[in-house]
């Protein structure tokens, strides 16, 4: 029977030692989570708890049943410690990022006993760790990074922050143009900016708005920059504007802006053209008939006698200008004719009688004619009286108004004798 009891005993002991070597291996494990797996500020896991052995050494004696219960009871209380511990020790990380970019979390880490280390990653991550966000993504995400050596697990909080992406502005229908000289360059592009930002718009090089009044001397090709900017982002087009030379007509008119001309036959007649070019273009003047090619005179005679229209052109070698102008041909003026016979050009009175002068004159053209009186006589009558004794010259003149005929008359005033006795 003592010895029933001596074996019972035994296996009490026995028991409550196993009990104790498991107690002792969870409090190890409780022991490697909260300071085998740690992660740094770098996001490294680093062991920097651990300063005691990875493991105790387990000494089984023969003790009694109330101290094995009491190491027991010590044991739990120290997991107990341990747990709350590695909840304290949750690591904090901050990452940032910008819409459209693709998060990539590479978690590094330590262990202890060199084990094997798997990653978990919580939503929006994929089980790689990774993310790609995109437009409409902004915002702040909290996930959780849990790394394990398959006997215990540690976590860390990541923050992703994600910044809206800025969408550039956009530039639309801002092509090459061409214009002419003297036209107008308008440009009216289309400018969009998808996040609604206040837009700042310049335009460079050849203009400096959005519209130009070409000038005459602009021809050529010419560079125009446009560019936009939202104050973040800033985009730019640059087009050819091609403006083509436009060839202003000569301008002419004839000296003293005549436009009809009156010339006698036998006379010389001018053209002098006072002609220039807007372009500077070297100018070919061309006479019409009756003149002669680039001659700008011309003598008519009788056979030319009427109205003459000439056709006077000027051309820059790209443009004709023509013009008309009219010559009236006019008869040689005939100057009037004294007819012979008609008053005697030696006149003989007696002191006391009228001188009466009787002249006539013709005129081939047909002119009036205006008769005057210079001299001893101013009209065609005059009653002499003794003070008119003696010789007198009387000129007789006839105008058509143009050219005029001279004739002279000598007039003798004679005083009768007187006698004196017988």
């Amino acid at each position: 029977m003592k010895k029933a009891l001596i074996i019972l005993l035994f296996l009490v002991v026995l028991v409550i030692g196993c009990q104790n070597i498991n107690d002792i291996e969870k409090f190890n494990e409780a022991k490697s989570v909260s300071g085998s797996i740690a992660l740094n500020s770098l996001g490294v896991y680093d062991d920097s708890n651990n300063s005691s052995s990875a493991k105790e050494s387990v000494v089984v004696s023969e003790k009694n049943v109330s101290e094995e219960k009491n190491e027991v009871e010590e044991n739990v209380e120290n997991e107990e410690n341990i747990e709350n511990k590695s909840k304290d020790s949750l690591t904090y990380f901050t990452k940032e990022y910008t819409e459209g970019e693709l998060i990539k979390l590479d978690p590094k880490a330590i262990d202890a006993e060199g084990d094997e280390l798997t990653f978990e990653f919580s939503q929006p991550l994929d089980k790689n760790g990774e993310w790609q966000t995109k437009k409409g993504d902004a915002g702040e995400y909290k996930v959780l990074v849990t790394a394990s050596d398959g006997k215990s697990k540690t976590s860390a909080e990541v923050t992703l922050i994600v910044n809206e992406l800025n969408t550039p502005p956009q530039i639309v229908n801002f092509e090459d143009v061409t214009v002419k000289e003297g036209n107008k360059v308008v440009f009216s592009p289309k400018i969009t900016d998808s996040d609604g930002d206040e837009l700042n718009v310049k335009y460079s090089g050849w203009m400096d708005s959005n519209e130009k009044l070409t000038s005459y001397d602009d021809a050529g090709k010419y560079n125009v920059k446009l560019a936009v900017s939202d104050s973040e982002n800033e985009v730019s087009k640059e087009i050819t504007v091609t403006v083509e030379n436009v060839n202003r007509a000569p301008l002419f008119e004839l000296s003293g802006s005549r436009n009809e001309i009156e010339v006698k036959v036998g006379e010389t007649v001018f053209l002098d053209v006072d002609a220039k070019d807007p372009d500077g273009d070297n100018l070919q003047i061309i006479y019409g008939k009756p003149f002669y090619g680039k001659e700008n005179k011309w003598t008519p005679t009788e056979n030319d006698l009427g109205t003459h229209e000439v056709v006077v052109a000027v051309s820059d070698g790209y443009t004709s200008v023509n013009k008309t102008y009219v010559i009236k041909v006019l008869q040689l003026n005939n100057a009037p004719q004294f007819v012979d016979g008609s008053q005697k050009l030696e006149v003989l009175i007696q002191v006391g009688d009228t001188v009466v002068l009787t002249p006539e004159f013709t005129d081939k053209d047909g002119d009036k004619l205006t008769i005057t009186y210079e001299g001893w006589m101013t009209a065609q009558t005059k009653r002499t009286t003794s003070e008119d004794s003696g010789i007198h010259g009387v000129t007789i003149k006839a105008s058509d108004g143009q050219d005029e005929s001279v004739v002279i008359v000598k007039v003798t005033v004679n005083t009768p004798p007187v006698f004196v006795g017988v």
